[in-house]
């Protein structure tokens, strides 16, 4: 089962220090975060990220390892397609797996 939370403080050290308790609580076993970031909403509304967590592009990486092996039928330029075919593919799947888009923060900003 995947849950996301998303918590919205008023100032950026409250901010800082909501990341620093729940990966405490990660830390200790109460809860897992596999991926995690801070969001800013700036004056102008639109959102940066400020932050970004450790998560592993693990489809990115197979993608290309797989569209690499695949490509070698063709030789060196079905190898270069082949890894990027698979890089586009497999970056496209972790995105979508992740379930964040301009939507969701869109969203969450307003």
């Amino acid at each position: 089962m995947e849950k996301m939370l998303t918590v919205v403080f008023g100032d950026e050290s409250k901010t800082y220090e909501g990341a620093r308790a729940l990966n405490q609580l990660d830390s200790e076993g109460s809860i897992s975060i596999h991926a995690e970031a801070v969001i800013k909403k700036n004056a102008d509304r639109t959102v940066s990220i400020e932050q970004s967590g450790d998560d592993f592009p693990i489809r990115t990486v197979g993608g290309t390892a797989t569209g690499a092996l695949i490509g070698l039928i063709g030789g060196p330029t079905g190898f270069a397609i082949g890894a990027a075919a698979g890089t586009l593919l497999g970056g496209i799947a972790d995105v979508n797996r992740a379930g964040v888009d301009g939507e969701f923060l869109n969203d969450v900003s307003a």
